[in-house]
């Protein structure tokens, strides 16, 4: 199944197009499926692929058609991809992860929005006249629980939940850092998530 992306010239930073410079870039740009076809007619650039275009590489591709020419543009483009990439799988790990506590009880708690969003309502108000104990967490798969007796349960039960977080979003950042510290196209392309 031949699948063709099509777009006026001026899509493209200043209307002009070098197809076999903006075919390296599309190849350097590391989509996930080399292009077959880039070419011109008179209605605008016209670049096919075997295969379905993911999301990704539309994205992808939309950028490097955006700052042809312009191979600074072309790189600033591929490292916002790439971090908003690594920013939407350290949410996904998040999101999906967990955390034990007490330690070592194999009791496995989660980090969905709603979770973290309960635990940080009962850290801030631990303190609070009003508030009562003891407090029930259940865990992830609600077949065990654990009660939290006292504000100081509360805290480290708490600071169990951010260590997890800050976990994942630590090996987030140094991805991250890998992607600031990147000067070419290459360099971007060998930065891979593999968390």
């Amino acid at each position: 199944m031949n699948v063709i992306v099509e777009y006026p010239f001026s899509a493209t930073a200043n209307g002009e197009v070098d197809y076999s410079a903006l075919a390296k870039e599309l190849v350097e740009a590391g989509l996930s499926q080399r292009p077959s076809l880039v070419r011109g007619l008179r209605s605008g650039l016209r670049i096919g692929f075997v295969g379905p275009v993911s999301q990704g590489d539309r994205s992808l591709l939309n950028a490097v058609v955006a700052t042809h020419n312009q191979p600074s543009k072309v790189l600033a483009a591929l490292k916002d991809g790439k971090l908003r990439a690594i920013k939407s799988k350290t949410s996904e790990l998040i999101a999906a992860g967990g955390f034990e506590y007490p330690p070592a009880s194999g009791k496995l708690f989660g980090l969905s929005e709603v979770s973290q969003l309960n635990i940080t309502g009962a850290f801030n108000s631990r303190n609070a006249p009003s508030f009562a104990y003891p407090v029930v967490f259940f865990v992830k798969n609600d077949l065990d629980s654990v009660s939290l007796e006292d504000a100081a349960a509360v805290e480290e039960f708490h600071a169990a939940a951010v260590i997890a977080i800050r976990a994942i979003r630590d090996g987030g950042a140094a991805l991250k850092a890998q992607v600031a510290a990147a000067t070419t196209l290459e360099s971007i392309n060998a930065i891979v998530d593999n968390r």
